[in-house]
């Protein structure tokens, strides 16, 4: 099926792409179908749509056209009158071209994040995601049958970001609103000031206010706010009724403890609450963490977390970013040798980002179900190899459990993965490795399979973001290791970087291998 679009209907011929479709068999809302949305997305719009060169659109901007002082269903100006002839995309079902829509808002695809027309006005602060190119509003103004479709579609209305918002921002976000209906929401609020001596405008009070009007319908809700909302915050707390609330992410980094525990305290308390974040420090953690499965938390003592593990029963995903294991207040009793360690019996992924010292945490718990951990500073840059080895031989000889993928970061310039055929294929038979440390010839020929001797045998995925390696050590690594299914190599070396044909051994070492990537 070969379909010819124009976008203006005044555009020369030369201005009409031709595009070269299969065709399909039948309509039916199926992943083929979906797929080809995405493909479709791409085509209709962009990388960026031609633009006729009979106006200046950025000229046209800067007069302050109604589209930007009053955005919603004000006039359309010339540039975004793309009059789409009847006879080919309109003909497709609405079904697929909502599908379409959505995709370009709010997908991944290349058709989205790239537009020739940047946002202005009131579209760069009421947006559907953060750093979002467009919006449906954008679209509706392609024509008469896309605003239909746009306005119809409250799914592509279900997200909302606010950034910085102003005054004038008010009717685009309640509009926003209106256009999802009965749509589970999920909502940014971004109000940060970079001047200390800023003040947050009331505009920010009327935001939260109409948001809170519709906080039953809540699904994801994230917040950065300063800390002069915190009392007009607590003040709307109250009316909040969050039924379908799922994920819940808080920045409030400058709040007063007593204000963000009483935030987490409603937000916990949710009847669907599964994840929670608190991206910022807490001291003295008051929330009840019983609901969550999957929880996350910016800086925190270890002192402050072992308390709180108790409440954690449910948790099956933990992420810290930075924890902080010999500062702050003296740890308590439980930290003693002689306490029983904490069981965290459904705990399966730990990710833990800063650290000076992980052994007080792995003595401090039992975790039967773990078999994803991610340790972005190795074992800490305070402690051994050694250490920290003994330390996860005992954890994991302790709870039992069978690590099945490993993020690792060789901090000390110590290639330290050798060091774990200590543990032996009972606590360690990794299906997934990511090395973020450097990898040279050692490692690559630890991971040589030699028959019997084999580390790791049951390997499909390997990532090294910093190999050092020889291109005949990491060619007989691969060839050792035909189980292998994604990898994963960014080569690091001056030699290379200074002459690229050295690279062409390296990729000679992953040409018709599916799955296989090596760059540098």
């Amino acid at each position: 099926m070969s379909l010819r679009v124009g976008w203006n209907d005044y555009s020369p011929v030369d201005e009409s792409q031709d595009v070269i479709m299969q065709d399909a068999p039948s309509w039916n809302p199926t992943s083929v179908v979906l797929k080809a949305g995405r493909e479709l997305s791409g085509w209709l719009f962009g990388p960026s749509p031609p633009v006729s060169p009979t106006f200046t659109p950025r000229g046209y901007l800067r007069s302050g056209h109604p589209i930007h002082s009053n955005p919603i269903l004000g006039s359309t100006p010339p540039f975004l009158r793309h009059e789409v002839p009847p006879t080919f995309i309109n003909n497709l079902p609405q079904e697929l071209l909502e599908k379409i829509f959505w995709e370009y808002v709010h997908g991944t695809t290349r058709g989205g994040g790239r537009s020739s027309l940047p946002l202005q006005g009131s579209y760069r602060r009421i947006l559907s995601r953060r750093g979002a190119v467009t919006t449906p509003i954008s679209l509706s103004h392609v024509c008469s049958t896309w605003r239909r479709v746009v306005t119809s579609y409250p799914s592509l209305w279900a997200r909302v970001c606010i950034s910085r918002a102003e005054a004038h921002d008010i009717p685009l976000l309640e509009y926003w609103l209106a256009r999802s209906t009965t749509c589970p929401l999920d909502v940014t609020v971004i109000q940060r000031y970079k001047g200390y001596e800023e003040v947050v405008e009331p505009v920010t009070i009327e935001i939260i206010s109409a948001l809170a009007r519709h906080s039953s319908r809540w699904r994801k809700l994230s917040l950065q706010l300063q800390p002069n909302m915190e009392t007009p915050f607590l003040s709307l707390s109250p009316t909040l009724t969050i039924p379908l609330l799922e994920e819940f992410d808080l920045n409030l980094t400058t709040w007063s403890a007593k204000g963000w525990l009483y935030i987490s305290e409603i937000m916990t308390n949710g009847p669907r609450v599964r994840s929670g974040a608190w991206n910022m420090a807490l001291q003295h953690p008051g929330s009840s963490y019983q609901s969550l499965s999957t929880i996350r938390i910016g800086t925190i003592f270890l002192a402050d977390l072992i308390p709180s593990l108790s409440q954690m029963m449910h948790v099956q995903s933990l992420t810290i970013d930075d924890l902080a294991t010999n500062y702050g207040p003296p740890p308590p009793a439980t930290l003693s040798a002689t306490y029983s360690p904490i069981v965290l019996p459904n705990l399966s992924t730990l990710t833990l980002g800063r650290y000076p010292d992980i052994s007080n945490l792995f003595i401090s718990v039992t975790l039967p179900s773990l078999t994803e951990l991610s340790l972005g500073l190795g074992f800490g840059f305070e402690i051994s190899a050694v250490t920290g080895l003994h330390a996860l031989g005992r954890l994991v000889e302790r709870s039992g459990c069978c690590i099945r993928s490993l993020t690792w970061t060789d901090v000390s310039g110590v290639e330290a993965l050798p060091h774990f055929s200590s543990l032996g294929g009972h606590a360690l038979d990794l299906l997934h490795l990511r090395l973020w440390g450097r990898t040279s010839d050692v490692t690559l020929a630890f991971l040589t399979s030699r028959g019997e001797n084999t580390h790791f045998p049951s390997l499909q995925s390997l990532e090294l973001q910093a190999c050092e390696g020889s291109a005949e050590a990491l060619e007989a690594m691969i060839l050792s290791r035909p189980g292998l299914r994604e990898l994963d190599v960014v080569i690091m070396s001056l030699d290379v970087l200074k002459k690229p044909s050295l690279f062409i051994p390296y990729q000679q070492l992953v040409a018709s291998k599916p799955g296989f990537s090596i760059g540098y």
